[in-house]
């Protein structure tokens, strides 16, 4: 008799309705699509990985000058698209006390 066995996937980078799944596959809960800049650069002192997502594109995370980098882009393109036709939405996650920033994509 053949034993089937199931295999468990971790989903990592990837976001389905109000859950997100980072690089490591943590799971992690939208909390907020209403941020303020003082959130965000508070967000962005702590060091923590900034991700974009959206728009059937693949998720992106960023560190240092690139999340900068991130920042002002999105806050420049939040009501008038960039050259891609993009607007960008802060969005804050929850995992255990834990808060992430990132930034989806809307045309």
């Amino acid at each position: 008799m053949l034993a089937l066995m199931s295999r468990h996937t971790v989903s990592k980078s990837r976001v389905h309705h109000l859950r997100l799944w980072d690089e490591q596959g943590r799971l992690w809960d939208r909390a907020s699509v209403e941020v303020w800049p003082q959130e965000v650069a508070a967000l962005r002192l702590t060091g923590a990985p900034i991700a974009v997502h959206g728009y059937g594109r693949s998720m992106r995370w960023c560190r240092g000058r690139e999340a900068d980098d991130l920042i002002r882009h999105a806050a420049l393109h939040a009501e008038t698209p960039d050259t891609d036709g993009l607007t960008y939405r802060a969005c804050i996650w929850t995992s255990d006390g834990d808060r992430l920033l990132t930034f989806e994509t809307f045309c």
